[in-house]
């Protein structure tokens, strides 16, 4: 029904979330890959048509993947600092509701490739990020101010993206590994509040007795 351009520096970088308020307005972030590497909040209406947009890092590195609008009408972002080849940190942004940036934090296991890969608002303003550490998926839940209250290791593998639900809890998909082989195996795993779940299979025996 329509396509729109939109004058970022550079061909090389692009939109790489998005989420839809109630209204149809869109927002989404860009990344426009030139080092220093701008990142852009851009909030356009329900035909695409730009309303504005806003840098809310020229940092080299910073790569935006995740989107949630809060419970103010603000935006926090999950991505990741990308230091070197073999080196990244999650990072998270939060800005007010015309994009101004009101904090940041980076977190991550040392030495090791750490991406933020979903986040979203908790229901009592905090915020649940699904992240990839070294080689495995974790949980963790930051206040509203962006510390860290607890982390948990699901499983070796990718994590995917998470949704809320009625009860407070979280749905979360990705791929599982294991170290007996190269095989990926996706998975669906429902927590509660507190980001509790089911022990997972440890190998591929134990996989092979609860799968559906």
């Amino acid at each position: 029904l329509w396509m729109k351009y939109y004058n970022l520096p550079s061909g090389s970088g692009g939109i790489t979330s998005m989420t839809i308020f109630p209204s149809g307005n869109i927002i989404t972030t860009a990344s426009d890959g030139i080092p220093p590497d701008k990142v852009y909040l851009m909030q356009t209406d329900s035909s695409g048509t730009l309303i504005w947009e806003k840098i809310i890092s020229d940092t080299t590195g910073i790569i935006p993947i995740s989107l949630d609008i809060t419970h103010d009408k603000g935006y926090v972002i999950a991505g990741y600092n990308d230091y070197s080849a073999s080196e990244r940190d999650v990072y998270i942004v939060i800005t007010d509701s015309i994009g101004d940036t009101l904090w940041t934090t980076t977190f991550g296991i040392p030495n090791s490739y750490d991406v933020g890969h979903s986040i979203i608002e908790a229901s009592d303003s905090g915020f649940f990020v699904l992240a990839e550490m070294g080689a495995d998926i974790w949980l963790v839940k930051l206040n509203a101010q962006g510390d860290s209250l607890w982390c948990k290791k699901i499983h070796r593998g990718i994590p995917g993206k998470m949704k809320k639900t009625s009860d407070k809890g979280l749905i979360i998909t990705g791929t599982l590994s294991f170290l007996e082989n190269n095989d990926m195996y996706p998975f669906l795993i429902k927590t509660d509040s507190m980001g509790n779940f089911p022990p997972l299979p440890l190998s591929i025996n134990e996989l092979s007795d609860k799968k559906n």
